[in-house]
């Protein structure tokens, strides 16, 4: 009896862009993705914040992907420093269900802290902000324009041109016929010329938490992109 060994799966890593090579996550790289998320945060207001509440706000906002959409996650490296991360999604309705009850979670714990007096007016604010931002994004339909999406951050635009190469391929292995990622822009001129060509605007709307925090008007863009996706052996035949 023979047996055969099925091969083992391939992922993008992306090609070296002006010095950074893409790679998927290592043990220990979550820490890193977790820093660069919160040095990415704006700077100003979160100062005054205890930092349980900018905990919780990264927690909300990354685990999903640092757990369940681990094995797509990506972050990228110039001279083995980690300068990036792409952090894709190819189920949101996983997603949607582990945001709502960290959500639920989060907003029980903002209220006791609230009703007993541990959250000074920053907190509050801080917190009413979040809800505003949270239940837009779940009511907006066009948020998603298509079923792969991903959270991009990246140092510059050699960083980001490189990621943006892994999202496009990872959209094209799982067969969707694009893919959207989301940007925090603070100079409205600067959207003519976000994204790298491919790269249209989708949606616009205002992030309040984003402005409050870096005491300026901070838009969230969604660019989306369209891929063409694989044709796997499975699905192609001979004529």
């Amino acid at each position: 009896m023979t047996t055969t060994t099925a091969p083992p799966p391939t992922v993008a890593t992306g090609p070296a862009v002006q010095g950074v090579t893409v790679r998927p996550l290592q043990v220990g790289d979550g820490l890193h993705v977790r820093r660069l998320f919160r040095t990415g945060l704006p700077v100003g207001r979160r100062l005054a914040l205890a930092y349980a509440d900018i905990v919780d706000y990264e927690r909300q906002c990354l685990d999903w992907y640092l757990t369940r959409g681990r094995p797509q996650a990506r972050v990228a490296e110039v001279d083995g420093r980690i300068v990036g991360y792409l952090l894709p999604c190819l189920d949101h309705r996983s997603l949607d269900l582990r945001a709502g009850q960290r959500a639920l979670r989060w907003s029980g714990r903002a209220t006791y802290r609230w009703g007993v007096g541990r959250l000074g007016r920053e907190g509050r604010r801080f917190v009413q902000l979040r809800l505003q931002d949270e239940f837009e994004a779940r009511r907006d339909p066009t948020r998603r324009p298509y079923p792969v999406s991903a959270l991009l951050a990246g140092r510059d635009a050699a960083v980001e041109r490189a990621l943006i190469a892994v999202g496009d391929e990872i959209a094209t292995r799982a067969d969707s016929p694009g893919w959207s990622y989301d940007v925090d822009v603070r100079d409205p001129a600067s959207l003519a010329t976000l994204g790298e060509p491919g790269s249209e605007v989708a949606l616009v709307t205002v992030h309040r938490t984003s402005s409050w925090l870096a005491d300026t008007p901070v838009w969230r863009v969604t660019l989306a992109r369209t891929t063409v996706p694989s044709r796997s052996p499975a699905t192609t035949g001979s004529r």
